[in-house]
């Protein structure tokens, strides 16, 4: 009995409300006990003082058992099992030892079994049944055998033949009450499930702040609580759909290819959930592609702001004709609706850090990223014992573009240049606008040869721009640690060598002339130079 009780109050009720509820109730017993006393003369089989004193002597009890759970919390599933018992004795030798079986107040073990059923469990109402039933059946023994007196009025007839009539009307309620009870703590229990399910994907989406991570919280989420073997999401805020996460779903491209009668396009249009018994290859060759074979598919809409920016797929059921509940459809619908709202907010927060990290005009990283990226690079080349270079790019006589043509030609000038040597650099590279016509790159684990390589490739990509205006570019490269041991004086030694460059005629790439190591560690100890 305590097994159940605690599983219930794990899910539902606390127990302590379970407590004070009988409580309660046990004070409406010992009411409705001394109502009948004084309503019902006939049926007085005990003195005023004998129901007073046995009536006392229960609530007594009553409150003992709440005193002990009070000051022992441990113990409180003994309490009110104790407390049970308690009732159950009570209640048979109140109504025997007045009229017996038939008598009112015997019905009071009728409504004690309903009441058990739906404050406990229904599990706990089947066991107190068995022992109202073995109360009942060991009273009629005892008066059988003269060893108690039952007070005749003439209501309950022969006790021995009015005991399968009334064991039956016990059982009869019991297992009523007990199925009702049950079908509807198995609904609650599905509910508070469900409820806890979606708390739990809120901590998840409060925690993460890239699409990538929201989307596939959803995903564990909804496979996980739901049982779903799988899931697909894909979204965009805008344009091309991809894939931002999925399980158990087969390698295709990210990149979603798809068709105006697809069913995420459907779904999307129409902005509801969709399902569909199968796929249509040739409307969703996607969808077929990842989900081979997939029966059973909904797809659930993702909004933003009053407009769909993605889809999630999933399927429910691997034999055909499999349907989905409708309680766990709302709550899906539930899950990906909060989820929409934290991917918006992920790719604002994203596009937030983006304009932070990015300069307004060129796109490329602006002078605060270059200077925490230079922190970070400078740190780990310290650590690891790598080399590090900077480069410094300045565009020659750029002000002569901005009055000969114009400072709109001059700002589109800039981007072109950004844009270029953006696509020049390589992956692992930083191109960031320094501030004016200046750009600088961060080049991590590169020696100085390398570099400088690096360095003559983006000054010939800007040489060999075509469209008017036309420019070139000075660079000046240094490198940590053969140039400079701090990220100071390596700007300050890239810086020197740019200024080399321009006044040498510009248009070239110079290596810079400090040097913290030994004359014989170096090449050479002047500037190292390639003109364009």
């Amino acid at each position: 009995m305590s097994s159940d009780l605690r599983g219930a109050e794990s899910d539902l009720v606390p127990l302590a409300d379970r407590l004070r509820y009988m409580q309660f109730f046990r004070l409406l017993t010992a009411m409705a006990v001394g109502l009948c006393w004084l309503g019902l003369p006939a049926s007085r089989g005990l003195s005023a003082l004998q129901m007073v004193v046995a009536t006392g002597c229960y609530l007594g009890l009553s409150l003992l058992t709440s005193g002990v759970w009070r000051l022992k919390r441990r113990v409180a599933m003994t309490v009110y099992g104790v407390g049970l018992l308690a009732d159950g004795l009570y209640l048979c030798a109140i109504s025997y030892l007045t009229a017996g079986l038939g008598a009112p107040l015997e019905y009071l073990v009728l409504v004690h079994l309903i009441a058990i059923t739906l404050l406990a469990s229904f599990r706990t109402g089947l066991k107190v049944a068995i022992w109202h039933s073995l109360l009942v059946s060991v009273a009629v023994q005892l008066q059988s055998a003269h060893v108690v007196h039952v007070h005749n009025t003439g209501l309950a007839g022969t006790q021995q033949a009015s005991m399968p009539l009334f064991l039956g009307l016990i059982w009869m309620v019991t297992l009523a009450t007990a199925s009702l009870a049950a079908v509807n703590e198995r609904e609650l229990r599905r509910r508070n499930y469900d409820l806890q399910a979606l708390a739990r994907l809120a901590w998840e989406l409060e925690s993460t702040s890239r699409p990538e991570e929201v989307a596939q919280a959803l995903v564990d989420a909804i496979s996980e609580d739901f049982d779903l073997s799988r899931t697909v999401l894909m979204a965009a805020p805008s344009g091309q759909l991809e894939v931002l996460a999925s399980k158990g779903v087969s390698p295709v491209s990210t990149s979603v290819d798809i068709g105006d009668d697809s069913l995420v396009r459907r779904c999307m249009r129409e902005r509801a959930t969709l399902r569909v018994a199968r796929l249509d290859a040739a409307g969703d060759p996607w969808l077929s592609a990842g989900l081979p074979g997939a029966l059973n598919i909904v797809a659930f809409p993702l909004y933003a702001e009053g407009a769909p920016v993605g889809v999630v797929i999933v399927e429910y059921g691997s034999r055909p004709g499999a349907r989905i509940e409708r309680r766990v459809l709302t709550i899906l619908e539930r899950f990906v609706s909060q989820t929409a709202l934290a991917l918006n907010n992920a790719w604002l927060l994203s596009q937030v850090h983006t304009l932070a990290a990015t300069d307004d005009l060129t796109g490329v990283a602006n002078r605060r990223t270059f200077e925490l990226n230079l922190e970070l690079e400078f740190s780990r080349a310290a650590r690891s014992g790598t080399s590090l270079v900077l480069a410094m790019i300045d565009i020659d006589h750029f002000k002569a573009v901005n009055d000969n043509y114009g400072h709109w030609a001059g700002d589109e000038t800039l981007q072109r240049i950004a844009a270029t040597l953006a696509g020049t650099v390589r992956s692992y590279d930083l191109l960031a606008r320094f501030g004016g016509e200046e750009f600088v790159a961060i080049m991590p684990g590169t020696d100085l040869e390398t570099g400088m390589a690096v360095a003559e490739r983006l000054r010939s990509a800007v040489e060999g721009l075509t469209q008017e205006p036309r420019v070139t570019a000075s660079i000046g490269v240094a490198c940590y640690p053969f140039n400079a041991v701090d990220k100071e004086s390596v700007l300050k030694a890239a810086d020197e060598a740019l200024y080399v460059s321009k006044a040498s005629g510009r248009n070239r790439v110079t290596a810079s002339a400090r040097s913290t190591v030994s004359f014989g560690e170096l090449s050479s100890t002047g500037p190292h130079m390639r003109v364009g």
